[in-house]
């Protein structure tokens, strides 16, 4: 079996049917702390999720071969704070969608739309509390634009609510109104907030 990490070929050996899950974890605990692995690929083919996952537990071969690649910390951070950025933008189209359809009656389709909104938010929060994890800071602790950060989480979470609300009450011109007005001055602090912190790590 061979093994690179950046290019270069590992002279550990691996057992023959060593799982791809236990190869890495094996690279991962010789690995700096601020580094990690980014890429993986499996025998010239690069393995993303949720492929990756699906081959994590499969046994490998002598023949294999089972390539890594490095990443600093701060430059996975800042590339998932940027991807979540842009997500928010993408989000504003799918909320006025969301708004258009529910005034229009069309429930179903409106609903749809706003499961996807929320999802699209709730992967940039996320983004921000595990990326600070991540790189070893608590931003929830800091100030954006002379404002915690946590009060933006905060009335994220309010805004959220005022959604779960109007949909448990099934009060579809109040859902319309809390996306329209609640969420497009939430967004413009969330994105000025993800640039602002990948920045820092680029």
């Amino acid at each position: 079996m061979i093994v690179t990490l950046d290019g270069q070929r590992l002279a550990e050996q691996f057992p023959p049917q060593s799982t791809l899950g236990e190869v890495i974890d094996r690279v991962r605990e010789k690995v700096a702390d601020d580094r990690l692995i980014v890429a993986v690929s499996l025998d010239g083919r690069t393995c993303a999720e949720p492929e990756l996952n699906d081959l994590l537990a499969a046994p490998l071969t002598a023949e294999s071969q089972v390539d890594l690649e490095l990443g600093s910390r701060g430059s996975v951070v800042a590339d998932a704070l940027r991807v979540a950025a842009g997500a928010l933008t993408d989000a504003e189209q799918v909320r006025t969608e969301a708004t258009a359809a529910l005034h229009a009656g069309r429930t179903a389709e409106g609903v749809s739309r706003l499961g996807e909104f929320a999802r699209i938010w709730q992967g940039a929060v996320q983004t921000v509390i595990h990326g600070g994890r991540l790189v070893g800071s608590d931003w929830t602790g800091r100030e954006h634009e002379g404002r915690p950060v946590a009060a933006l989480l905060s009335e994220f979470h309010t805004a959220l609510a005022s959604l779960r609300d109007a949909l448990e009450a099934h009060d579809m011109v109040g859902l319309a109104d809390a996306l329209h007005y609640e969420f497009p001055p939430l967004a413009a602090g969330w994105r000025s907030l993800l640039e602002s912190l990948a920045a820092e790590y680029t």
